[in-house]
């Protein structure tokens, strides 16, 4: 079985860098590359993750004029994956935290998607009501698709993205053009790829944290709590950032009343 692959990534904070290592583990095969859009000092980058047992290749590409994090990632993602040597890719965001028990399960992923039995994999701790069970596997089929963990062929990401670069799309979601492209792609050559299920044993939970909480978020994650109340939520049936991220801070139970009865307010008003 295969297990070459590149890791992509943003590293804004050294402090993300235990983030890092921790999906190092969950992947448990080291990447031949890690091409990371970061700023920082390629040194003490290096030197931490060889103290940690990675003796692969580092890339860090800083910031250069015209970059646009924001409004424009996509250009951002095609300079990280032309980087890559390997075809198999694998991205990731630390603002998402990933766990297993499970031992040596990447070479199987890369083996399936190298031979095209499905187009990619991710995981993201919600799921979509689109999304297909497969029968006797903890997986789904899907043709939803998020960077904070996904492994993909880079050639076939390219052409995709090759395809759907310039094509139009409503300015209100501009700034996710680097997902919608590859969706759109999928639709219409009718590609699929999987999704697996989130538990106890496994679990991809994207937290939307950044700052100072990400370190209590990361215990509780690691220490199983809250687990099973999060795990696999259906997207469109959820409605607030609490609901989407693991361990989002909740507002307390009068402002969610409040927030509760503007909705129904609204609903009430539209339906008039």
């Amino acid at each position: 079985m295969s297990s070459q692959y590149d890791l992509i990534g943003k590293l804004a904070q050294y402090e993300h860098l235990i983030v890092l290592k921790d999906w190092l583990n969950f992947l448990q095969q080291p990447p031949q590359k890690i091409v990371l859009y970061s700023d920082l000092d390629q040194a003490k980058v290096e030197q931490d993750l060889k103290s940690s047992g990675y003796t692969g290749t580092l890339i860090l590409m800083p910031f250069v004029e015209g970059d646009d994090l924001k409004n424009d990632e996509t250009s951002i993602l095609e300079k990280l994956v032309a980087q890559c040597s390997a075809e198999i890719y694998v991205s990731i965001n630390l603002d998402t935290l990933a766990y297993t028990s499970e031992k040596n399960w990447l070479p199987e992923i890369i083996d399936d998607l190298m031979q095209n039995k499905y187009q990619f994999v991710t995981g993201c701790g919600i799921i979509f009501e689109a999304d297909q069970p497969i029968e006797g596997t903890e997986y789904l089929k899907t043709q939803r698709f998020s960077y904070n963990f996904c492994i993909m062929k880079k050639t076939l990401w390219q052409e995709i993205m090759d395809e759907f670069r310039d094509a139009d799309i409503d300015e209100s979601i501009r700034r996710f053009h680097c997902e919608w492209a590859i969706e759109q792609g999928l639709l219409k050559y009718n590609y699929w790829g999987r999704r697996r299920l989130d538990s106890m044993h496994w679990r991809v939970f994207h937290v939307q944290e950044w700052g100072p909480r990400m370190a209590k978020v990361r215990r509780d994650f690691f220490a199983g709590k809250g687990i099973k109340s999060y795990a696999n939520k259906i997207f469109e049936k959820t409605k607030h950032p609490w609901e989407q991220y693991y361990k989002y801070p909740k507002p307390k139970i009068l402002k969610r009343f409040r927030i509760w009865l503007g909705e129904k307010r609204r609903r009430l008003i539209s339906a008039n």
